[in-house]
């Protein structure tokens, strides 16, 4: 039987959205338990604790005091550990395999994982049908196969063992406090005397969410009375070119100097349309944040702040 127990453990609860789950979960009053590889800095109301995600003895006795987990921990993008497949693969699928034992040996009411579109590889026919939840998973890299791996042996814990659990595969996330860059940033410093060249990419598509959308979807999910699928797509409306981005970065930062040439990025996956009819139909889930007004915002912030 599933624990009736608002506490919340939030795993990679020092990370770029974690962070920002953290807080959302306090302004709302949840109480929570927050633990990252580091060391976390103090928050009002919020205990945590230092450990590695794969690290199941250590989670243990904060597991057994909650009532639900979302697992925001692990290796994050493509860009982090590249040269090293076999640790990015072993902390994603052991330590999100040993969470979700957890969860089910301590009866969780709730499992909500992060994942990425990065499961879904190359999309067919250069990327132009949309993309939907059951699209094949044809990772390209060794972060989308540990997420494309973990996402499925979270549908085995929920179709074997009962577990109310969903991964939520978000797009290209953005927002204050994104340390890894993803092209918004390095433009922005530009207009500061560090110019931005590309000698290829600006042809590219990319589909951006806003972090503020993402933890309103985890929230919904963690909230939601069942979780009719295993999986559901968090991203953006709007789908634009890197040169179309970076001209918008220009408008709203005066000096940008970047420079983008034609064709694809090198190494980043060309896909279609990332669809997200499941999560409105399912969790009432929608992006609230335009592209433009959040890339607005975001400019304005990195003019003051590293990142």
């Amino acid at each position: 039987m599933a624990k009736e127990n608002n506490r919340v453990l939030v795993t990679g609860a020092g990370g770029f959205i974690g962070r920002h789950l953290v807080r959302a979960l306090m302004d709302r009053g949840t109480p929570v338990i927050a633990t990252d590889v580091g060391v976390l800095p103090p928050a009002a109301g919020v205990e945590s604790y230092s450990a590695d995600i794969r690290d199941t003895l250590r989670h243990a006795p904060a597991m057994a005091r909650c009532g639900a987990v979302i697992h925001c921990g692990g290796i994050s993008g493509p860009m982090l550990l590249a040269d090293n497949p076999a640790e990015v693969i072993d902390i994603n699928v052991r330590g999100t395999t040993g969470l979700l034992s957890l969860a089910r040996d301590f009866g969780l009411r709730r499992f909500v994982g992060l994942s990425s579109v990065s499961t879904y590889g190359f999309t067919p026919d250069g990327g132009r049908p949309p993309v939907t939840e059951e699209a094949p998973l044809s990772a390209s890299n060794a972060y989308g196969t540990s997420k494309a791996a973990a996402d499925l042996i979270l549908q085995s814990f929920a179709t074997q063992h009962g577990l109310s659990a969903t991964a939520l595969r978000a797009g290209w996330v953005y927002g204050p406090g994104r340390v890894t860059d993803a092209l918004i940033q390095p433009v922005v410093r530009s207009a500061h005397g560090e110019r931005y060249e590309l000698s290829e990419g600006g042809d590219h598509l990319l589909q951006f969410v806003h972090v503020a959308d993402v933890v309103q979807a985890i929230l919904l999910a963690l909230d939601a009375k069942t979780l009719p699928s295993p999986a559901y797509n968090i991203d953006g409306d709007e789908v634009l070119t890197v040169r179309e981005i970076v001209r918008l970065i220009a408008a709203l930062a005066p000096g940008t100097s970047a420079s983008v040439g034609p064709g694809l990025l090198p190494g980043t996956e060309v896909q279609g349309r990332i669809e997200t009819d499941k999560a409105r139909r399912e969790l009432g889930w929608a992006p609230a944040i335009p592209f433009g007004s959040g890339l607005a915002d975001y400019v304005e912030w990195l003019k003051e702040h590293p990142y």
